[in-house]
Formats: C-alpha cells, structure tokens, sequence
C-alpha cells in the first residue's frame, strides 16, 4: 500500500556505502559513527561482512541499519564507537521507525544492539516484541546554548574562572588553537596530525603507567583519515607555531564529538585540555550546532561541564515466540557471564 514502509537488503560493498551517504547527509543526527567513511573503514579493518536493512517508503530509503550476523544478528559496532542508532531521514516520522522495527525483528528474529543510544526508538517496542537491555558505558555532553553568556549560567563559578583567566594566560604566552575539517586538508596533512596526536598521547600514557587502545589500533585509526569526511582536528600551537595539542573527533550537523589526542605536557600548566573543550563550545555555536559530545568516559574533567549524560546500552530483541525469547535470554546470560562472572549475571538478571 502506498505510504506503507517496505524492508530490503543490500549486501554488495558499493551499494551499503552509496546508500549510507545518501541517507546520513539527509538525516538530522545520524550516528557520527555511522557515515560512509566510517562504514568503509569498518569494511577495511575488520574484514566482516556487513547487510544494510533499509526501509523505504514510496521506493525512497529513510530509514537503514549496518548488521553482521555472528551466530545471531548484531548492529555494526567498533571499539570506541558510542551512541549508535538508526540512520534516519529528517521527514520520516516515529510511525515509520516503529514500522521498521517490526518489519526487521520479524524476519531475522533476533537482534543484539551494541552500544545502542538509550534515547533511540527501539526502547518503546516493548509491546511488539520481547525486549531485554543492558546499562553500558556514561557518555556525557553539553546541550549547546546560543552564547556563553547562556552556558557559563549552567557551569560552576570555578570553570568560568578557570576558561577566563587560563584563556588570558595562554593568550599572552602566543598560544591559539584552530578546529580544522579533515575534508578540507589533504591526505598528508591529517596523517601528519594523527601522528602528532599519538605522540602526546603516547607520552601521557607512559607518564601515568599506563596502556592505550588508541595507540595500539593505529592502523584502524589511519583509515578513518582516508576514508571518513566527517572527521576535523583541533589544534593547539605555542608562539613559535609549534603544535602543543593535537585531537581529532567527529562531526555532523547537529553534533561535535571529542574522541582522543593528547597535549605537550610542557603545556600543562595552562589547563590546555580546558581552553580546547572551550574553543570546540565555540566552533559549535557558530555552527549553530546542538550537542557537544565528550562520548564513553565519566572521567572528572567532564563532570565539571555537565552532569547531563546519555547511557550506551546492550539491548536485545527478539519475536515473542517462545523459542526465540528462550534464545534471547541465553544470549544476555552469556554476554554479562562473560564480563562479570556466572553469579553476578543471574543476580543482574533476577532483578
């Protein structure tokens, strides 16, 4: 029936990443680890097979999902990637999500979710299907006012001292900080900033003890250089232009998100990693952004700009036939035995 939303697959390489470009530059704020680039990366590093579940309705996509199947169906997820959901056109509307939904689970079944957005649609199909979900990781961020006049209401009177008088310090010491759009420089340039940015980190980890996940999947992050167009840096440089900060993160319409870096720590003194999260604030509303995300991590520096946070869930679903629930529960046993232990699972469970 027309206006009726229709479900299909794409399973060929070209056709998933075509498709994703079409429907993330459409959508309002599509899951910054979700865009093209960052699907082409997926498909280089991982060496999966990846199925695009795409709803479409009058034969024009507006709603679509990356899946791999490992024993059972899954969402496209990497390490580090957070707030995951559907990538959805601006016009499609929550009866056509929930349409999608159904379509979706009855015919694969059942579906693992990882690092799946709490706020997303899925969470209110509770009626159709059989639905269990599992706290992950914190992701704090800051709703983006139109001025610091408005924001600096919201922070604690010790940050806006703190953002003033270090901004006035590191002024006067030549140093300034620039955000650069990784699709505006070319292939060299932000390999050169990578490179940077896991030196500082990699001295800040040996500083402190400690390993990095950042540094060890180099390569992985290589690739988001070459493939992804929704990548931008941020720059730190001293008087004498030399780098002192070096991060890079992800971008949409809507939303900035800070993913790693790291700092001269020869430069600590001037509360850097402050001043950086205050010029990325003002990259944001001149952009007339919304969110500024600081994505997994509860760490204390990000307390001190919000206490708003979104909480990446495992959320599982499956038809509520039977023999599909009974999998379901056994798919969630095994996932929480497996990090916390056999007992603490059933307790979790049981509650």
């Amino acid at each position: 029936m027309k206006g009726d939303l229709t479900l299909g697959w794409l399973t060929d390489k070209e056709s998933i990443v075509k498709e994703i470009s079409k429907l993330y530059s459409e959508s309002m704020d599509p899951p910054v680890f979700y865009s093209s680039g960052m699907i082409e990366t997926f498909f280089t590093v991982s060496k999966q097979e990846i199925f695009l579940a795409v709803g479409y309705k009058d034969q024009k996509a507006v709603i679509a999902l990356p899946l791999m199947k490992k024993g059972h169906w899954q969402n496209v997820s990497y390490s580090g990637w957070d707030n995951l959901d559907l990538i959805v056109a601006k016009n499609c509307n929550s009866a056509l999500t929930n349409q999608f939904w159904t379509l979706l689970i009855n015919e694969i079944r059942l579906l693992k979710l990882s690092e799946w957005n709490e706020n997303s649609t899925v969470s209110c199909q509770n009626n159709f299907f059989a639905l269990n979900s599992v706290d992950r990781r914190k992701c704090p961020y800051i709703s983006i006012p139109e001025s610091w006049d408005e924001l600096n209401a919201n922070l604690g009177n010790k940050l806006v001292r703190n953002i003033r008088q270090y901004g006035n310090k590191a002024k006067k010491a030549g140093i300034s900080f620039k955000i650069l759009e990784a699709s505006k420089i070319d292939t060299e340039q932000k390999l050169h900033y990578l490179e940077v940015a896991f030196g500082f980190h990699s001295k800040r980890m040996s500083t402190i003890n400690q390993s990095s996940k950042f540094i060890s999947e180099k390569i992985y992050h290589e690739e988001v250089m070459l493939k992804s167009s929704n990548v931008y840096f941020i720059l730190g440089r001293n008087a004498d232009e030399e780098l002192i900060a070096c991060y890079y993160g992800f971008l949409n319409n809507k939303r900035l998100a800070w993913f790693n870096g790291g700092v001269d720590s020869n430069y600590l003194k001037y509360s850097i990693g402050t001043l950086l999260v205050a010029e990325m604030i003002s990259f944001a509303m001149t952009r007339k952004m919304e969110i500024f995300d600081f994505l997994r991590g509860n760490e204390t520096y990000k307390q001190k700009w919000t206490a708003s946070f979104n909480r990446n869930k495992d959320v599982y679903i499956s038809s509520k036939n039977p023999y599909w629930q009974a999998k379901m529960k056994t798919l969630v046993f095994n996932d929480l035995r497996s990090r916390i232990g056999g007992k603490k699972a059933i307790q979790l469970l049981l509650k």
